[in-house]
């Protein structure tokens, strides 16, 4: 099981070129994660400094629109291919929750759900 912040790398087959992309995880029980991108094309978005974050390969962005809501065998795939390859700082926490707040486009139970997992990170 990922736990909240884990992330891992997903085959994300909704983005056009499908491909490997980062996902952090947000709400463990729910498989709800937002992917990790190299621009700030998608809003909102949270920085993240690869100075952080050893597993990046640059400063990058925490896509905090619609959560990819991932199936568990998707997750398991994933994690016996290429398991967690890092986990984001819990410094990031409040950026993400004001993000998720703010965004009219996340489903009411989504956010709550989000918020629940993410209020109790150490």
């Amino acid at each position: 099981m990922v736990r909240v912040l884990e992330v891992i790398w997903i085959y994300d087959t909704q983005i056009d070129p499908q491909h490997w992309k980062m996902a952090v995880c947000v709400a463990p029980r729910f498989g709800l994660f937002f992917r990790i991108n190299s621009n700030d094309h998608w809003k909102p978005a949270v920085a993240i400094r690869e100075a952080d974050h050893p597993f990046l390969q640059w400063d990058s962005y925490i896509e905090c629109g619609v959560p990819l809501d991932l199936d568990d065998s998707l997750i398991e795939a994933s994690l016996t291919e290429r398991g967690v390859v890092g986990r984001i700082d819990r410094r990031v926490v409040a950026g993400i929750l004001h993000a998720v707040d703010t965004n009219d486009l996340i489903a009411a139970g989504d956010k709550r759900n989000i918020r629940n997992a993410l209020i109790n990170v150490r």
